[in-house]
């Protein structure tokens, strides 16, 4: 190779790229910047999208769950043979509300339904036997356990709403205080026992259970309603004039359908059709409950991807407004144990 065409080649060699080139590489570059963009953001949203909805699935699961365990235990340690027996709840807020049967619905086409139940059934002690004790009273009244704690508050006061028991699960009474001194571990009937209970007999608390929903409860709101329970003998938290605590987040909508006895299968099909169950109760109705079937709708929050959606329809409650809130919906039949 001559010594010019040498020169050529390193001159042509070094020339680095025209403008037009530059120019293009960086539209490559741009184009692909951009697709890598476009490509995580929708990868992103796809998953705050599927985030929100495994926690929506985890909150209705949750929900579901207790209202479940408690449903199923509703009439546990009531007295089949004295229907109906009144009992009062919610005197401590003003507002006072009777319950006759194992359970209570509010029953709502414009919103969430509300359900008291009775019964459940919080183990407090355990009965001895009341040999060596003297009192004025007739000891037909009188039931001695190994403590009386869970009758009491902290500073010692006997607490009234907690005042219906039952022994074994099988006979309910009314107390009507702690009888004697708080170490001799005495309680006193509002009427003369019926009969001698055996010793080592597991004394139980009566308890009514109310479910609802709720946005004024701290922790939620109404763009994230919760589901709310109040314990009415405050075993399980709260006090006199409390309100009711949070348990599942993001619960928009709980609905109840009933089946009654002796055979909810309507059809004899072997399975729960949705023609086996109804909506509301009524005082009768109370005492033939079988089978409740629960569904619960619970908030995804809004969607990242800006797309509308409308609150489903469950049981008598219609369908809501569109807005930007995806939903999951779970629905389980719950027999009871302790059906009347």
């Amino acid at each position: 190779m001559d010594s010019n065409n040498k020169n050529k080649w390193d001159i042509q060699s070094d020339r680095g790229f025209t403008i037009i080139e530059l120019i293009i590489a960086m539209l490559i570059a741009s184009v692909v910047a951009m697709s890598g963009f476009a490509l995580f953001s929708a990868t992103n949203r796809s998953y705050q999208v599927q985030e929100g909805v495994i926690q929506a699935q985890q909150s209705a699961r949750a929900a579901l769950g207790r209202l479940a365990r408690d449903i199923r235990m509703a009439g546990f340690g009531l007295d089949k043979e004295r229907v109906p027996y009144p009992i009062t709840i919610g005197e401590d807020v003003g507002t006072a509300i009777t319950l006759d049967g194992p359970i209570t619905v509010f029953d709502s086409v414009a919103g969430p339904d509300r359900i008291i139940l009775l019964g459940i059934g919080s183990q407090a002690g355990v009965l001895q036997n009341l040999s060596g004790f003297e009192y004025n009273q007739k000891e037909q009244y009188l039931l001695r356990l190994n403590s009386v704690d869970a009758f009491m508050t902290n500073g010692g006061a006997f607490v009234p709403e907690r005042k219906f028991i039952t022994i074994d699960g099988a006979y309910m009474l009314e107390l009507n205080t702690v009888q004697g001194s708080l170490d001799q571990n005495i309680l006193r009937a509002a009427k003369e026992l019926p009969k001698d209970f055996k010793e080592d007999s597991l004394v139980y608390i009566v308890q009514a259970i109310e479910y609802s929903i709720a946005d004024d409860v701290t922790g939620c709101s109404p763009e994230k309603p919760c589901l709310v329970s109040k314990d009415y003998t405050y075993i399980r938290g709260g006090s006199a004039g409390s309100a009711p605590q949070l348990y599942a987040e993001n619960i928009e909508d709980i609905q109840f359908a009933f089946g009654f006895g002796p055979f909810v299968d309507k059809n004899g099909n072997g399975s729960y059709d949705a023609g086996d169950f109804v909506d509301g109760l009524t005082a009768l109705e109370q005492h033939r409950i079988q089978a409740v079937r629960v569904t619960v709708v619970a908030r995804a929050g809004q969607d990242p991807l800006g797309k509308k959606f409308k609150r489903p329809a469950v049981e008598n409650h219609p369908e809501g407004d569109i807005n930007f809130y995806r939903r999951r919906v779970l629905s389980q039949v719950i027999d009871l144990r302790n059906p009347f």
